[in-house]
């Protein structure tokens, strides 16, 4: 708790006037580094509840080559999804899209997975879905994927849909071991990247980021 003093100017009981606090020892500090940001990518091809676990959104964050086409370290070491949009056009007049996002229940089991879903027959309109985690899901929560792969979310839509994900993050102060790395096919050492978000390490990169420098 920070202690202050009151510095006081003036004798007079009717004109003193209290002067400005002054702080005797430096305030609390929150030393995490913590990062807000939306992510944007598209679907080359269409995908079909599509898992998104924790080691894919470590990725999404960004990650450093640490092994000549090999690794990339992910640079976050905890993360939690504040919000998923995806807007998926039917591939033709005549056609339909349909785009959905569910979150997974809880780690505890008291938590039903719960599914957010819409579908258009427009070519000028989109299917369109923006969700947030529900309260208490896999997904509303601080992940750390150091040792487990768990599934937070599962995504569907069309070729061609962009999808936005709004996430916290927590850059990490840990000896690099501390978080683990993901399998790439092609990095050079010392460059950051940022991975597609279905690739949890050697995984799918179907959802490819948007104006920003990648690789699987």
């Amino acid at each position: 708790m920070s202690t202050y003093v009151k510095v006081r100017k003036g004798k007079s009981k009717a004109g003193r006037k209290q002067g400005p606090r002054v702080m005797l020892k430096p305030p609390q500090l929150e030393s995490n580094i913590v990062i807000s940001h939306k992510f944007r990518f598209t679907a080359t091809a269409g995908a079909a509840a599509t898992n998104i676990d924790g080691l894919c959104l470590s990725g999404v964050a960004g990650a450093v080559g640490t092994f000549t086409n090999a690794d990339v370290q992910p640079i976050a070491e905890s993360f939690r999804i504040k919000k998923v949009s995806i807007w998926s056009p039917p591939a033709a007049q005549g056609g339909n899209a349909t785009c959905a996002v569910e979150f997974k229940g809880g780690a505890t089991g008291f938590i039903a997975s719960k599914e957010f879903t819409d579908t258009s027959v427009s070519t000028s309109q989109p299917a369109y879905v923006s969700c947030r985690p529900p309260r208490g899901s896999a997904a509303s929560l601080w992940q750390n994927p150091v040792t487990t792969n768990n599934i937070l979310m599962s995504l569907t839509c069309g070729a061609g849909s962009i999808i936005d994900v709004d996430l916290d993050y927590i850059l990490t102060d840990l000896f690099l071991s501390a978080v683990t790395p993901l399998a790439v096919a092609t990095a050079t050492l010392g460059r950051q990247y940022y991975l597609a978000l279905d690739n949890g390490g050697g995984g799918g990169h179907n959802f490819v980021p948007v104006s920003l420098t990648t690789t699987f």
